[in-house]
């Protein structure tokens, strides 16, 4: 079950010039919105987001390379179910990219993961 089309989808572009203009603070938004698609898409509640925040300052951030990786993994079963071919490296991209602290990339590209599942 999909979620519906205006929650699940969010412009690229324009969520990237919040995250610059709201120093960072989008991204949680963003992030939230990542994990309720991707739990809808799954039919599971397997990512939440005040634990993962918690856990992430409480690691200092380990715990998020956890998470973006599981997510990637996430989203490619949420591909494979929709009948879609999965990224096979959107996983290791996901925590590379969030090692390198380039979490505004990593959102972008999950982002554009779950964009095509409705046909953007």
């Amino acid at each position: 079950m999909k979620p519906p089309r205006e929650n699940a989808e969010v412009g690229i572009p324009l969520a990237i010039v919040l995250w610059l203009v709201t120093c960072g603070i989008y991204g949680l938004v963003w992030q939230n919105k990542i994990f309720e698609t991707t739990n809808t898409l799954l039919d599971e509640d397997r990512f939440s987001f005040w634990p993962w925040l918690g856990f992430s300052i409480i690691t200092c951030g380990i715990y998020n390379f956890y998470v973006q990786y599981q997510l990637g993994e996430a989203l490619n079963e949420a591909l494979v179910k929709q009948g879609r071919p999965p990224n096979s490296s959107l996983a290791a991209l996901s925590l590379v990219l969030s090692l390198f602290g380039l979490l505004v990339i990593v959102h972008a590209i999950e982002q554009a993961e779950i964009n095509k599942l409705y046909g953007v």
